[in-house]
């Protein structure tokens, strides 16, 4: 699995990998309590999901600055709505900070306004 597994110390072993005993896929962690070892499963989960939805919203960017690049401002205003709209999100859960977010969505606005007046 990826690094950050490894750091919250949560991994899967395979049956060929196991000596010390565990059945297949069964969860190794170095925490010995039973809500630990389930906050590891909760926190694991949700830097996936943080991760792809920092993901999506990189996604949106490029695909604002492709259109942007290629002069196609009508796409780019097309696509801002959603953009902002995954920000918005990434803030009401707590992935971006308020004012980053607002930052980002402001600096788009203006590239794509400035794109269109020229």
């Amino acid at each position: 699995m990826a690094l950050g597994s490894a750091v919250v110390g949560f991994w899967l072993k395979s049956l060929t990998e196991c000596s010390f005993g565990k059945t297949w896929n069964q969860e190794v962690t170095l925490a010995n309590l039973r809500s630990s070892k389930k906050d590891i499963r909760r926190s694991e989960r949700r830097r996936i999901r943080n991760s792809e939805d920092r993901n999506e919203i990189r996604t949106y960017a490029r695909k604002i600055l492709k259109a942007l690049q290629s002069g196609n401002q009508a796409e780019a205003k097309e696509i801002y709505p959603k953009y902002a709209s995954k920000l918005d999100k990434a803030v009401k859960t707590q992935i971006l900070h308020k004012n980053n977010a607002s930052r980002h969505k402001s600096r788009m606005a203006l590239r794509i306004n400035k794109t269109v007046s020229k």
